[in-house]
C-alpha cells in the first residue's frame, strides 16, 4: 500500500476542500501557526479511524498524541454544527488505485460522532456510497441510504469505515453483495481480502514529533524488538542496544560513521554497564576517551533518533507505511541541515517510501533542489507545500521543482527574511554615509 494523497476540509484552519498529493518527499514550509503541524498530524488521525481502531469515527486523543479538547476543536471555525470531511488515496499491492473519504458530524446534545457519509472509489468509479438516513442520533446511529438502492440499511462502522451491512430487520445481506459493497483488494499474492482488511494491516504510520526525548544517562535492557524510534525517538537507545547485543553491528557501524562525518568526528557507541547500557560519543583518535550521550550537546541528541531510523531501514531493508518527521533540523547548526536533506534522499529512492517531513530549514530545502539539479534526485519525487498562515481559502500552495532544480512559484513569503535584514543593512549605510558618518583615515 502507498499513500498517494491527504483529503480533508473543514479540518482545524482550513476551510476550503484540498487533496494533497503525498510524493516520496513531501515538505511542509511556511510561519508559525500557519497549520503545518495540523497536516502532518493528519496521517495519525487518518490511520487511527480507517483502520477501525477507533472507538467513535475520531478519537480525539490515543495513545501519546491529543488532537483536540472537544470535537469541535477540529471543524474549521470551531462550528458545532458543520461536521468534517477527511480521507485519502493508496495504490494496493498491483497499483490500482481507490480513495476512501467519510464526513463526521458531531451531535453536542447527544455526546454522538456519526459518520454522515462515506465514500469509496477504485480508480475514477464509484463503488459504494452511504448516507447517514436516521432521525435521531441516539436511536438509529446505524441507519443508512445506500446509493443505487431503494431502501436503507443498518452499518457498523469501525472507526471511519464499514464492518458490517445489514437489513433493517437485523438479516445479514448475501455474501456477494456485501462483497460488492465493501470492496475487494487483491494483495501482493493475488488473495482477496476486504478493504477494511486491507486498510487495516497495510496503513502504517511512523511519526516523529518536533521534541524528541532527552538522553538519559543508564537505560534498561527493555527486552522488546521496537522497530521504530517511536513519536518522541524514546526507542532509539534500545533499538541500538539491540543491535549491539547481535554478532552483526551494521547499525552501529552505519551510525557511528555518520556521526563521525557530519557531527564532529566522533562515533556512538552502546557501553554495556551490568544489567543496563548507556550511549556514548568516543573520540576516534583515542577511543578511551568516552562522554556520556547525555553531556553532548542538544543537537546530536535531537538528531539521533532520525539517524537511527534511517540506518535501522537501511539495514533491515524496511520499506512501506508513511513516515511523519516535524522538524528535523530542530537544534542542529545549520551546517548539517543539508546532511539531513541527504539521510531522506537516499531513503526516498525505495519505491514505497513516502516521507511528510515539516521544516523550517531553507538549507534543507535547497540541498533537495541540488541534488534534483545534480540528477541524483528524481524531481517527480518531491513536493513542496507551502502553508500559510492567513485567512482565505487557498491555504495552501504546491511548489513543484523541475530538473533544474528551478521553482515554478515561490511565494514573497518564503524564507524572505534574510533579504529583508541583508537591504535592511545597506539601507542604514546609505543613510549614515548621507549623514556624514564615520570615515576612514
Amino acid at each position: 500500500m502507498i499513500l498517494t494523497h491527504l483529503r480533508f476540509q473543514n479540518y482545524k484552519a482550513f476551510e476550503s476542500e484540498y487533496n494533497l498529493e503525498i510524493k516520496p518527499l513531501t515538505i511542509l514550509i511556511g510561519p508559525n501557526s500557519s497549520g503545518k503541524s495540523v497536516i502532518a498530524r493528519l496521517p495519525l488521525l487518518l490511520e487511527r479511524g480507517f483502520s477501525g481502531q477507533s472507538s467513535a469515527p475520531l478519537d480525539l486523543e490515543f495513545d501519546s498524541y491529543d488532537f483536540a479538547g472537544v470535537f469541535k476543536e477540529l471543524v474549521y471555525n470551531h462550528s458545532p454544527r458543520n461536521n468534517i470531511r477527511l480521507g485519502f488515496s493508496f495504490k494496493d499491492d498491483l497499483s490500482e488505485d481507490w480513495s476512501v473519504a467519510a464526513n463526521i458530524q458531531y451531535f453536542d446534545e447527544y455526546h454522538i460522532q456519526i459518520v454522515e457519509s462515506f465514500e469509496l472509489h477504485k480508480g475514477n468509479k464509484r463503488l459504494f456510497k452511504a448516507r447517514w438516513a436516521g432521525n435521531d442520533p441516539d436511536s438509529e446511529p446505524d441507519r443508512y441510504a445506500i446509493d443505487t438502492f431503494h431502501h436503507d440499511f443498518r452499518i457498523e462502522f469501525s472507526g471511519m469505515i464499514p464492518s458490517l451491512i445489514k437489513f433493517l430487520d437485523g438479516r445479514t445481506i448475501p455474501k456477494k453483495m456485501q462483497t460488492h459493497l465493501m470492496g475487494i483488494v487483491l494483495s501482493g499474492d493475488h488473495k482477496p481480502v476486504y478493504l477494511q482488511d486491507y486498510i487495516r494491516q497495510k496503513f502504517k504510520v511512523n511519526y516523529l514529533g518536533p521534541f524528541r526525548e532527552k538522553p538519559r544517562r543508564m537505560y534498561r535492557f527493555s527486552g522488546g524488538r521496537p522497530s521504530d524510534v517511536g513519536p518522541g525517538g524514546s526507542f532509539a537507545p534500545q533499538m541500538l542496544a539491540q543491535e549491539a547485543s547481535r554478532k552483526e553491528r551494521k547499525v552501529l557501524d552505519d551510525l557511528g560513521q555518520w556521526f563521525y562525518k557530519h557531527l564532529g568526528k566522533w562515533k556512538l557507541d552502546v557501553v554495556k554497564e551490568g544489567i543496563g547500557f548507556s550511549l556514548v560519543m568516543s573520540n576516534p583518535e583515542n577511543p578511551n576517551i568516552q562522554v556520556n550521550l547525555r553531556d553532548v550537546g542538544t543537537g546530536i541528541a535531537q538528531v539521533l533518533p532520525m539517524v537511527v531510523q534511517r540506518m535501522f531501514d537501511s539495514v533491515h531493508g524496511a520499506t512501506g507505511g508513511l513516515e511523519v518527521v516535524e522538524q528535523p533540523e530542530l537544534h542542529l547548526h545549520p551546517q548539517s541541515h543539508g546532511d539531513l536533506a541527504d539521510l531522506y534522499v537516499k531513503a526516498s529512492q525505495k519505491v514505497d517510501s513516502r516521507f511528510l517531513i515539516e521544516t523550517h530549514s531553507e538549507i534543507f530545502l535547497l540541498r533537495l533542489r541540488r541534488r534534483i539539479a545534480e540528477g541524483t534526485l528524481d524531481p517527480d519525487n518531491v513536493i513542496f507545500y507551502w502553508i500559510k498562515g492567513e485567512s482565505g481559502k487557498d491555504k495552501i500552495t504546491p511548489i513543484h521543482i523541475n530538473e533544474k532544480g528551478e521553482t515554478d512559484t515561490w511565494p514573497t513569503d518564503v524564507f524572505s527574511d534574510a533579504y529583508k535584514e541583508v537591504t535592511a543593512i545597506r539601507r542604514a549605510r546609505k543613510i549614515k554615509k548621507g549623514q556624514g558618518g564615520v570615515h576612514a583615515g
